[in-house]
Parts: C-alpha cells; sequence; structure tokens
C-alpha cells in the first residue's frame, strides 16, 4: 500500500448492471483512517483514490449492487486526543475519475437525520443483503466506556435511508463479527465473534437473534 494502515476496511468493487462493463470490478477498495487506496489483482499495484469527507477510523463498508460503496460510522478524535464515534454515512463511487486536486471528488456524504445511523458506533459490521440492502450492526462506543452497541441498522440503497432494525442483538455481541452468511431476503446467521466476552456464534432467526452452536449448518 502507499501508506500505513491501521484496522483498514476493505470492499471488493463491482460494475453496476448496467451500462454492461466497468474497469474497476474486482479491484479492492481499502478504507484507511487518513487515505482511501485501491488494490489491482491484476497489476499488484496500489493506487491513491483521495480520502473520506469524515476522517473514519474502524467504520463499516459495504459494496451496493450499483457498484457504489458504503462508508459508514467510524471512530475520530478531537483536537484534546479525545475519540468520538459517528453516525454519518457515505459514498463512494468509483465512476468518478480520481483527482489529486479534489481528493475527496469521489465521496459524498450523505445529510438528513434518515440518512444517518440509529447509534454512534466503531468496529461494526455491514453485510449486503440478498435484495441489495445493507445490514449494519455491532460494534461499540468508544466515547461511552467502549460500550458495546446492541442496536441495528438497515440502509436501502433506494433513497440511500436508514431504518432501524427493530430486532436488537443480545448483548453479548459488540464489536467484530468475521463471517457472515445468509439466506434468501433474510440474515441466517452471524458466526465467529471473538471479543472481550471470548468466542460464539449467533443467529437471526424467527424475528430474534439467539446464541447458535458453532458447527451450526456450517458447509
Amino acid at each position: 500500500p502507499l501508506s500505513w494502515h491501521s484496522s483498514p476496511r476493505t470492499a471488493v468493487l463491482e460494475c453496476p448492471p448496467s451500462p454492461p462493463g466497468c474497469s474497476w470490478a474486482g479491484k479492492v477498495l481499502v478504507v484507511g483512517q487518513d487515505r482511501v487506496e485501491i488494490y489491482d489483482p491484476a497489476t499488484h499495484r496500489f493506487s491513491d483514490s483521495g480520502q473520506t469527507i469524515q476522517r473514519r477510523f474502524e467504520p463499516v463498508v459495504a459494496a451496493l449492487a450499483d457498484g457504489r460503496v458504503l462508508i459508514g460510522g467510524g471512530r475520530g478524535w478531537d483536537n484534546n486526543g479525545a475519540p468520538f464515534d459517528l453516525d454519518s454515512l457515505e459514498l463512494y463511487d468509483p465512476a468518478v475519475l480520481f483527482n489529486p486536486a479534489q481528493p475527496s471528488a469521489q465521496f459524498s456524504l450523505l445529510s438528513g437525520q434518515e440518512k444517518k445511523l440509529s447509534v454512534k458506533r466503531s468496529q461494526g459490521v455491514a453485510v449486503r443483503l440478498q435484495d441489495g440492502r445493507v445490514l449494519i450492526t455491532g460494534g461499540v462506543q468508544s466515547a461511552n466506556g467502549w460500550q458495546q452497541v446492541q442496536a441495528a441498522d438497515i440502509f436501502d440503497p433506494n433513497g440511500n435511508t436508514v431504518k432501524v432494525e427493530t430486532v436488537a442483538m443480545t448483548g453479548e455481541v459488540g464489536t467484530t463479527l468475521s463471517t457472515v452468511l445468509m439466506s434468501y431476503d433474510a440474515l441466517n446467521r452471524m458466526t465467529g465473534y471473538s471479543g472481550p466476552g471470548g468466542s460464539a456464534s449467533y443467529g437471526f432467526r424467527g424475528a430474534e437473534w439467539h446464541r447458535t452452536s458453532a458447527t451450526e449448518g456450517a458447509s
């Protein structure tokens, strides 16, 4: 990479449904605290892609079906070094050419309360569901004694709005969830959680989050 990144977040870029074909499919967006880079597996090289509008450490990142990338939440620091968490969302558009004179040109910050996360959070996870929406959940609030976040949000790219998921996760889940498996139009389970409370697996079935075995339904 061109820069050193602490806890970067990544997403594999996709082409929009139309027009067919694009130059960025399969490349990897690497979101660091200060810079954003693109990794090209064909050339094994990184290139500069500017910077997010808001400086973010450990945000959620998810590729959308229309080719854009959702970036949200994360953590920043004030002038005194105190951490604060973010609830804002921004979108990265690979179709906009990178311009060094305008390093944030590819990013657009969403405005309006209905286009923000319901809870400020960092270290969360975002996964695109089969209907194109994005589930955002987990994480912590660093400015609040590293309190674990139970709330879940659904981001709808049609209108770029956020809906609060009425079913919250159990209190044990707060930090990174590394593997997410989906069933049709619903999140079926989340596995691979490892944090201060130990390791566990969790699922979403019948309108509630519940603890499952580590091997249940594994393939």
